[in-house]
């Protein structure tokens, strides 16, 4: 376990944690792969039942890529605020060159007439 400001009272974490809080870059918890298999102390059916279809969600949408225009749009709607909504922010937001990101641009164009406006 770690976080970056850690307790100053360790010794009461640790005896009722039953681990050592270590200072680190951010809050995190690491599970051995026996903790893994071990079932949860707690098994409430219903709370399973309203939890389950939104982490099913978002499970799914972990396995699905955002699409060069929904990339594209979301970086234009961070940039607009500073107003920099040129090709060379817009790529460089997206770590991709100038040319890439009209290449990306063009293949999504034509395999979706339409979905992007033209100038």
């Amino acid at each position: 376990m770690t976080t970056p400001h850690p307790p100053v009272d360790a010794c009461s974490y640790r005896q009722y944690l039953g681990v050592t809080i270590q200072p680190g870059p951010h809050h995190s918890v690491a599970l051995s792969a026996a903790d893994t298999t071990r079932p949860f102390l707690i098994d409430d059916e219903g709370m399973w039942e309203f939890f389950e279809p939104s982490l099913r969600m978002r499970l799914a949408d972990l396995d699905t890529q955002p699409s060069t225009e929904q990339r594209v749009r979301s970086a234009l709607l961070e940039l607009l605020p500073v107003g920099s909504t040129t090709i060379e922010a817009v790529s460089r937001s997206l770590g991709v060159s100038n040319r890439t990101l009209q290449r990306h641009l063009k293949l999504a164009r034509s395999a979706t007439p339409g979905s992007l406006p033209t100038r």
